[in-house]
């Protein structure tokens, strides 16, 4: 019962947006301005809206891994990229899946280097300062 009441919902959503003439192509163009002025709630908003009339959309998910790679989300950009990957048309779009996959591996790299040096610094002004003196001779 419940999975038919969802399906009558989204069936009456469609049919509502299509008589408010709601275009996705208008949409996809508004989720790339909203992206490309870092509005990233508004473009994440947009492109799941796609994505509910079309859930295999290559395109859409592809903005929407390099969304989340832009917003931190770094295991949620690789699930989308391998969506796109698994998609009869993934060959298309392989050049860009893995130059967003390299851009998504650097910023975790760059996001764990940032915690490891910040963790050194709280090390340090927490009292660590006697170790160090241990470790060098000149100290003392």
């Amino acid at each position: 019962v419940l999975g038919w009441s969802a399906a009558v919902f989204r069936s009456r959503r469609v049919s509502v947006d299509r008589s408010l003439h709601w275009d996705p192509d208008s949409v996809f163009r508004e989720a790339k301005r909203e992206y490309l002025r870092g509005n990233w709630n508004h473009a994440e908003t947009a492109l799941r809206r796609l994505l509910g009339l079309d859930h295999q959309d290559a395109e859409v998910q592809l903005m929407l891994a390099r969304l989340y790679r832009r917003t931190g989300r770094c295991r949620a950009a690789m699930e989308q990229l391998a969506a796109v990957e698994a998609h009869p048309e993934g060959a298309k779009w392989q050049w860009d899946v893995a130059h967003t996959r390299q851009l998504v591996v650097r910023d975790r790299q760059e996001q764990q280097e940032r915690v490891c040096r910040s963790n050194r610094g709280e090390r340090t002004e927490l009292g660590t300062r006697q170790s160090d003196s241990l470790a060098r001779p000149d100290a003392a």
